[in-house]
């Protein structure tokens, strides 16, 4: 005779399984990474309609030394008000690897490329450092692999719908 909860909780327990694993875990980080390395290298610059909003606060950034400015620097008035943005920490440590980029090639695509490279990578750290957190929070590691998984999911394709859609 059929038994549909013993088979629905076997069912179960391998889903759990699955999910909870690490091999799981860096599946899903590899598949994040390539996505990622996809999108920044066929994507079109400007990718998202303040991609090259932000390369130019990080330009402005690398002239400068330290995070804060006195004032507005110049040239950077199609940026709004450098100075008070709040968001300026991305762009100053952003600036440190354009810096060491700009030194070898004055290329911008190759520039962008490289800096999305970058951001990929942070991204990636960002999803290790978010397990970390959760595990240590005491969450499951297949609900935690399973969030994870759901924050690609969601926030891969918008990523990829702004990179290949046609310009013209």
């Amino acid at each position: 005779m059929y038994n549909g909860g013993n088979y629905m909780q076997r069912v179960t327990e391998a889903i759990v399984g699955v999910l909870g694993s690490r091999r799981f875990f860096y599946v899903v980080l590899a598949f994040f990474g390539l996505s990622g390395l996809w999108v920044a290298l066929s994507a079109v610059f400007p990718m998202a309609f303040d991609e090259e909003f932000h390369l130019g606060i990080i330009r402005v950034y690398s002239g400068h030394w330290l995070p804060f400015l006195g004032g507005q620097p110049d040239g950077a008035d199609a940026y709004g008000a450098v100075a008070a943005d709040p968001s300026y920490l991305y762009h100053y440590v952003m600036s440190f690897p354009y810096r060491i980029i700009a030194l070898f090639t004055d290329n911008e695509m190759v520039q962008v490329i490289l800096l999305r490279f970058i951001n990929v990578g942070l991204f990636g750290l960002g999803l290790v450092l978010f397990r970390k957190v959760l595990l240590r929070a005491g969450t499951s590691p297949a609900l935690t692999h399973g969030a994870i998984l759901l924050l690609g999911v969601f926030a891969c394709p918008a990523a990829n719908r702004k990179a290949a859609r046609p310009r013209g």
